[in-house]
């Protein structure tokens, strides 16, 4: 779990100065780098690993916009383990009966209330 708590450090390190230049902290395209190696964090067994990789990848993104310190391969593979995650996180909420979209829906119809009245959304 040192993995986890220094990659949390990163993030919230990144978070706390919105105005890093990449220019002025060398490391940060080493960072990059390794975060994304293959056999490295983002590939990591852990899922909580992966997990805090992605959310140092989307500080990253952030600090180097509009142009991000991966090559086009790098970042498709990022937001490949993304989509994995997140579809993982819809198989566990459907396993623990909330469901993906609440529990309270069926469908493709979506509820809403408000001030009373129920609505029915189809998409």
């Amino acid at each position: 779990k040192d993995i986890i708590s220094r990659l949390s450090a990163i993030t919230n390190a990144l978070e706390s100065d919105p105005e890093l230049d990449p220019s002025d902290a060398p490391g940060l395209a080493s960072l990059s780098t390794l975060l994304v190696q293959p056999d490295s964090f983002l590939h990591h067994k852990d899922s909580d690993v992966r997990l805090h990789t992605l959310l140092a990848c989307m500080e990253l993104f952030y600090v180097y916009a509009p142009e991000p310190p991966w090559d086009e391969e790098e970042i498709l593979d990022i937001f490949r383990v993304m989509v994995r995650m997140l579809g993982n996180l819809g198989h566990t909420l459907e396993s623990s009966g909330s469901g993906v979209d609440g529990g309270g829906t069926s469908g493709n119809s979506a509820e809403t209330s408000c001030g009373g009245n129920s609505n029915n959304y189809e998409h």
